[in-house]
């Protein structure tokens, strides 16, 4: 049987017990790499394990488990949310959780879920290799590689392409663009635009940490994404 390699995010140790204690039970296939109690360990972790699964509690401590999927958003993995609450439904559909068990939960349920998660993983779609844009008239077909980066405009999203001296502008907000672009090539490096690493020119220590793109543009790094931003680009 095909490993599975998964991480648990959780305060409570007897919660992390009690689940390694599950997966051994009923899902001989999920190898457990990792623990992590806090928030700022799970980031640390998930970006160096990079697992298939990661089990996530919702009540962390200065991040919940929502707000530590938005800092990983350039990682793919399926989630399990593990949780005493039943009231986060709905932000878990949001989030496209493969399942969301509240605890207490049986391995029979454990074992579903996983099942659910490993049906999305065996799927593994490849990256796509064009961005499609619907216009007026007239529907651009992008090829990814040659998209320089993306930056939000109220709701729109204006996509910079190699050798044009316009943008394309895309009716969707730059989270659904980013979303539709490979994680590997591109990073959301700021609310408001997203780059592709194969472009960036330079690395600025201004007054504010930035990059520079081959055609010149300065975009700005987020304080709190610099850490991300580095370990995306394998800077040590």
């Amino acid at each position: 049987m095909e490993k599975i390699t998964a991480v648990i995010v959780d305060d409570e140790l007897p919660a992390v017990e009690n689940l390694r204690f599950k997966l051994h039970n009923a899902c001989p296939e999920v190898d457990v790499v990792g623990a992590f109690s806090t928030s700022q360990e799970a980031l640390t972790g998930i970006q160096r394990k990079k697992p298939q699964i990661v089990f996530m509690d919702i009540g962390l401590d200065t991040l919940s488990g929502f707000d530590l999927l938005q800092r990983l958003t350039h990682l793919h993995f399926e989630v399990i949310f593990t949780t005493t609450s039943r009231q986060h439904h709905l932000e878990a559909l949001r989030a496209e959780a493969a399942d969301y068990l509240s605890k207490p939960f049986t391995e029979d349920e454990l074992a579903l879920a996983v099942e659910r998660a490993a049906v999305r993983i065996r799927k593994n779609i490849p990256p796509p290799k064009y961005l499609h844009i619907p216009g007026v008239g007239k529907d651009l077909i992008i090829p990814v590689g040659q998209i320089l980066y993306c930056k939000a405009a109220n709701n729109m999203t204006e996509v910079y392409v190699v050798g044009e001296k316009r943008y394309a502008l895309a009716a969707d907000t730059l989270k659904t663009i980013e979303g539709r672009l490979p994680s590997g090539q591109f990073y959301r490096i700021h609310r408001s635009h997203c780059v592709n690493r194969d472009f960036i020119k330079a690395i600025l220590r201004e007054s504010k940490l930035a990059v520079e793109m081959q055609d010149g543009a300065k975009l700005e790094i987020a304080q709190e994404r610099k850490v991300e931003f580095y370990e995306w680009l394998g800077i040590v």
